[in-house]
């Protein structure tokens, strides 16, 4: 719930939320976020177990998009790409 306030004060270099998590989803986050003058050109990676996502590119604004599971050197490589 706190997600949006701690990005406006550390600006991270990057951001990588899960579709599913407590409290708030990583796409619900994302739209926020993206609205944010301070936070929209951060990075993000969005990843999800689900086959397919119902989270569009073009909607939720996400950089890259990662199956669950995922290799460590694929997500290495995916932070790399967006840092």
């Amino acid at each position: 719930l706190k997600a949006i306030d701690l990005m406006k004060k550390e600006l991270p270099d990057l951001l990588i939320l899960d579709v599913m998590m407590p409290m708030r989803t990583g796409p619900e986050i994302l739209l926020e976020m993206k609205a944010s003058t301070e936070l929209k050109n951060i990075p993000t990676i969005l990843m999800s177990a689900g086959t397919t996502t119902k989270y569009e590119q073009e909607t939720y604004k996400w950089d890259i998009y990662m199956k669950k599971p995922f290799d460590l050197d694929e997500l290495l490589e995916n932070v790399k790409k967006l840092t």
